[in-house]
C-alpha cells in the first residue's frame, strides 16, 4: 500500500505544472454546462413547450444515459444504416418522451 501511494505522489509530482488546474477548470465548464442544459429544460416546461413528467435534472439525465447509450437494444437485431439512423432514432425517442 505504500508504494502505490509512493507511487501516486510520485506521477502527481511530474504531472506538468496547471494540469491540474486544467481537469479543475474543464469539470467547472462542464457542470456549469449541465446547469445550463437543466435550466433550459426548466423552462421549457414552464413555458410548456415540453412534458413536465420527470424533473428537469431527471430528464436530462435520462437524455444524457440515452445518448451514452446509444441506440436502444433492440437495434442490433436490424441495426441503423447509418449513424445519422441512429442519431434520428435516438431524438425521436427523446421528442416521445418530452412530447407535452
Amino acid at each position: 500500500m505504500n508504494k502505490q501511494m509512493t507511487r501516486m505522489s510520485t506521477s502527481a509530482e511530474r504531472r506538468p505544472a496547471g494540469q491540474a488546474q486544467t481537469r479543475d477548470s474543464c469539470t467547472a465548464q462542464v457542470s456549469a454546462a449541465q446547469r445550463a442544459m437543466v435550466a433550459a429544460i426548466a423552462k421549457a416546461q414552464r413555458d410548456k413547450v415540453i412534458s413536465d413528467r420527470l424533473k428537469p435534472q431527471d430528464l436530462f439525465g435520462v437524455i444524457t444515459a440515452l445518448t451514452r447509450m446509444g441506440t436502444p437494444e433492440f437495434t442490433r437485431l436490424n441495426p441503423p444504416s447509418s449513424t445519422a439512423a441512429a442519431r434520428t432514432a435516438l431524438h425521436d425517442i427523446v421528442q416521445q418522451l418530452v412530447q407535452p
